[in-house]
């Protein structure tokens, strides 16, 4: 299938499948799915894919959603790319921890210097009492 002809969703997700060179099974358990239910989607059984199943996709395997979605742009991000939100809910950042790492970022380079050195002695005192 080339990929002019991808018109839906379940189309691209096979070709990403194709592209990636992984069989059904292995796509559907790295997402969490039951065995069939890919297949079921590739093949249109399921009258929609669901939000989750897209962004399970569009995160396990760097897809640009917009191209799994609508078939526009490139089909990976590009690696050169970095969302804060996306790498806080990859590691189950609370929003406090969130906010602390954005608060930190917006402050001064010299504030943020000296915070730095702070923090590396009460990690380096805290290393040598062990």
């Amino acid at each position: 299938m080339s990929e002019n002809k991808l018109i839906d969703i379940p189309d691209r997700i096979k070709y990403l499948r194709k592209v990636l060179n992984i069989k059904q099974q292995e796509m559907a358990l790295r997402l969490n799915l039951q065995s069939g239910s890919l297949s079921d989607i590739e093949r249109k059984k399921t009258r929609t894919v669901t939000y989750r199943v897209i962004s399970d996709i569009c995160r396990e395997y760097s897809v640009n959603e917009e191209w799994l979605r609508y078939g526009k742009g490139e089909i990976f991000v590009q690696p050169d790319t970095f969302s804060l939100d996306e790498y806080a809910k990859k590691n189950n950042l609370t929003d406090l921890e969130l906010d602390i790492i954005k608060g930190y970022m917006e402050l001064d380079s010299n504030l943020r210097q000296s915070l730095m050195s702070y923090l590396k002695s009460i990690f380096d005192s805290r290393n040598i009492r062990k």
